[in-house]
């Protein structure tokens, strides 16, 4: 089963989106206090109503950003962008209002969204699940086995990713970690192109690998 695209749970999320967005809207949107969150992008959901952005996790875990009609989405330089130019795996950060609401994941009302990392290509796909298995290729190359599911209908449920030298690494809030993390069991979710072969399980190189650690 495919895990945060599933209409099931996106209807849940915008339900409640939608409910919490107009409270929060009311309370906050014209404070100036905000909060400011990073993390990975891992699930992006897009209706007439209400817009949202999962971040730090998946399922229960992180948070939902629902975005507001006049929400800011810009690159660290100040360029503008739109919603439709996120992609999953991106590093942002996020301003939002204090208040969340009491549902898992949690959700704020967001203000701004900005691009820390612009993703290598235009269709990112993503699986997040363990490693069942770290391989080196002949040349050396390290290879591993991602078991779990897809982000999306188009992502593989496993995957064999290449890490290279321009592989990230990096905690679910998007900061640098040592490639020693990438270990047998370890909780990941890989971002990857949709240049796969046609094994099965297919193989690609990672582009992002967000690791969930003990402690950040």
């Amino acid at each position: 089963m495919k895990r945060t695209l599933k209409s099931g749970l996106a209807v849940l999320f915008l339900l409640v989106a939608v409910a919490a967005g107009s409270a929060l809207a009311a309370s906050d949107k014209d404070s100036q206090k905000v909060e400011v969150d990073t993390g990975v992008i891992t699930s992006i959901i897009k209706t007439d109503k209400q817009s949202t952005v999962q971040i730090l996790g998946i399922d229960q875990d992180g948070l939902v950003l629902n975005l507001s009609d006049d929400a800011v989405y810009q690159l660290a330089d100040g360029t503008k962008l739109s919603l439709d130019d996120l992609q999953i795996g991106m590093t942002v950060e996020a301003e939002h209002a204090p208040m969340m609401t009491l549902s898992l994941p949690p959700q704020a009302l967001t203000y701004k969204i900005t691009v820390l990392n612009k993703a290598a290509f235009s269709d990112v796909r993503g699986t997040a699940g363990q490693i069942d298995e770290v391989r080196h290729a002949e040349d050396g190359t390290l290879q591993l086995l991602i078991k779990g599911s897809g982000l999306a209908e188009a992502s593989p449920d496993e995957v064999v990713l290449r890490v290279t030298d321009e592989t990230m690494v990096v905690s679910p809030s998007g900061h640098a970690i040592h490639g020693s993390n990438l270990e047998l069991g370890a909780e990941v979710i890989a971002f990857y192109s949709q240049m796969l072969t046609k094994s099965l399980p297919p193989i690609g190189t990672a582009w992002k690998l967000s690791v969930s650690l003990q402690v950040e």
